[in-house]
């Protein structure tokens, strides 16, 4: 017995060391995530202070946009950059990325700005009554209760927001941008006009009539925005005269053509085609330091 048993044992013994080189140790563990960042009492308290106004302005950001739908409006813009902040500040609450102390003052800053150009909005409608009659688009076309118009906003925007930002940060420089945006009804034009608003385009007007027809209308649209900006600029550059610390944008400008100037859902009675509420133009102002 205990012969093969030696037997045995001498004849496996050489295959087992064989099989033994074949056989692989377990793979180590995987590293531990690293220690979240945690936040001391004062920055939780701080952050918290920041998180609470952020929710604030969003909140007040979407209830505008509620009550005064406007897709020209820079309430869109306001609440994308609200939501940006809002993303990275949670993953600081969470502990996932370490606190910055000049970032988050940073940020609260802008919330700020953000939420003054939200309760003390400057803007103007350009309705029909003080905006362009068919086919016009110079600013000399302008009616006179528009160009009174356009002078209230220019000194709304030195009076309510330059004056308010510079109280807030009066160290800094200021940026003002002005956006204005034209609409046109969708009415054809007639040759005289065609021929003007072709002058200078770069592409061919589409054969298909209802195609050469909204291009047309939103070259139009574009020149009646075009008008209002420029003169808006003078107006600004005339108001500042010598003051420090302002620096007037490049204005952003916008030819909407035949498109709806609110959704249609909004208004009463539905619009028509010929509508001359379709005939208005919209400027916003805005101030954000540099």
């Amino acid at each position: 017995m205990k012969s093969c048993l030696k037997t045995w044992t001498m004849f496996l013994l050489p295959i087992l060391i064989a099989l033994s080189g074949c056989v692989h140790p377990p793979p180590p563990p995987p590293p531990l995530p690293p220690p979240p960042n945690i936040l001391n009492q004062e920055e939780e308290k701080l952050l918290g202070e920041v998180m609470e106004l952020l929710d604030t302005t969003i909140l007040e950001a979407e209830e505008t946009a509620i009550i005064k739908p406007d897709p020209a409006s820079p309430m869109k813009d306001f609440a994308e950059t609200l939501n940006e902040k809002r993303e990275y500040l949670r993953q600081v609450e969470a502990g996932e990325i370490p606190y910055n102390p000049e970032l988050v003052s940073k940020f609260a800053d802008e919330i700020r700005e953000i939420q003054l150009h939200i309760q003390t909005p400057v803007e103007r409608v350009l309705e029909t009554d003080v905006s362009f009659e068919i086919g016009k688009y110079h600013i000399s076309d302008l009616a006179d209760g528009g160009k009174a118009m356009l002078r209230e906003f220019v000194r709304e925007v030195m009076d309510v927001l330059i004056r308010k930002q510079k109280a807030l940060f009066p160290d800094r420089t200021f940026l003002v941008t002005v956006r204005t945006t034209g609409y046109a009804d969708g009415i054809s034009l007639g040759w005289e006009l065609r021929k003007r608003l072709t002058q200078g385009m770069e592409e061919p007007l589409p054969q298909e009539a209802a195609e050469a027809r909204q291009v047309l209308n939103r070259e139009l649209s574009l020149r009646r925005a075009e008008s209002i900006s420029t003169h808006i600029m003078k107006e600004l550059e005339n108001q500042l005269g010598d003051t420090t610390g302002v620096i007037i944008g490049v204005p952003e400008i916008m030819g909407m053509g035949e498109e709806l100037p609110y959704p249609g859902q909004t208004i009463s009675p539905p619009y028509k085609v010929n509508d001359k509420r379709r005939r208005i133009c919209k400027v916003y102002g805005r101030v954000f330091r540099q």
